[in-house]
Parts: C-alpha cells; structure tokens; sequence
C-alpha cells in the first residue's frame, strides 16, 4: 500500500472523527489540508471559508445546502463519513431537499450501509418519482442484498419511465442469470 493510500486512509478515520460531531451552529476547526496536493487542499480550504460565510444564514433551508454543498466537496474527495454526518445535518435543516437524501444514499451504497442507502434513495423517489438515477441505485441496493422481488420492482418502475434504458435491463438480467444459476 503506498504512502499516499495509508494518509488518505488515516485520514478519512481522522476526519470521520472531528469532521463534523457538533451539532450546526457550534465551532468548527476545518480539518487539516496537508496532507493533499495543493490544488486538492485549495479546494477544500475554499470550500470551508464559503461554508463557514453560509452559516450564518437565518433559515433552516439556506443551513442545509451550506452544509450540503460543503460535504459534496469531501465526498468529492472520498473523506465519506464527515460527508454522511453532514449530509444528515443537511437534511435535518431541510428535509425536502432531494439533493442531500440522494447524495448521502450514495454515501451509503459507496460504503456498504446498505440501511442508509435503501431509505434515502426511497425518500428520493418520493419527493422526485421522475429521477431515475435513484429508481435504478435502489435497485441496485436491493440486488446486492438479494432483494429480488424489490430489486426487480424497482428496475421495472425505471423501465416504465424509460423503456431501453441499459441500466435497468442489465440489472434484471443479472437477477435472472444469477436466479438460473441457482436452479441448475
């Protein structure tokens, strides 16, 4: 494992630690930039400063998409769990808000909390039914677990707003192969 994989390593623990534990509106320290390339540790420090400027904003929505779009940059930047934490500090301040439930469903499918990802993908659906970027991710959730019949559901509702669409046809094809094997 090289240098730079064990400090990204460290760091995402490090920062899934102090990145984001107190609640919106408590003092923060930006979390050290380092240990990245400058023009990674530029954006990062860049994106602090905009979102510490946004905090002081009087409404629980403008909170949520500075907390948002501050964790869409270390996501960005696979440092996931500050980003997860943050995602649900988003939501807390604007639980409408389609963006932060899809992105931290993401969060959670990249790390295998498959809990997380199947209910904020879920939310999505609900508050955009059109998006079919989050029909076909719950899908795949749903399949990783072996939630056929969901899996399939979910794929099907994708077809039904997009016909040709390769994502969900390869996905149920591959619960139909997978399925076929298992009755050889």
């Amino acid at each position: 494992m090289t240098s730079i994989a064990i400090t990204a390593i460290a760091a995402t623990l490090f920062f899934g630690m102090i990145g984001c534990t107190a609640e919106p509106g408590h003092d923060f320290q930006p979390p050290d930039t380092g240990i990245y390339e400058p023009s990674v540790a530029d954006a990062l420090e860049k994106a602090w400063e905009e979102f510490t400027t946004k905090l002081s904003a009087s409404d629980s929505v403008g909170l949520g998409r500075a907390w948002g779009e501050l964790w869409m940059i270390y996501q960005a930047h696979q440092i996931q769990q500050p980003a997860a934490t943050c995602y649900e500090y988003a939501i807390d301040q604007d639980p409408k808000n389609f963006h932060w439930h899809y992105l931290l469903a993401i969060v959670g499918q990249d790390t295998g909390d498959f809990d997380v990802a199947e209910k904020h993908f879920f939310i999505a659906t609900a508050i955009r039914p059109d998006y079919l970027a989050a029909k076909i991710r719950l899908a795949q959730v749903y399949s990783v677990q072996r939630d056929d019949t969901n899996a399939v559901s979910w794929f099907k509702r994708a077809l039904d707003q997009e016909s040709d669409l390769a994502l969900a046809l390869a996905g149920l094809a591959s619960i139909e192969l997978r399925n076929s094997e298992y009755d050889s």
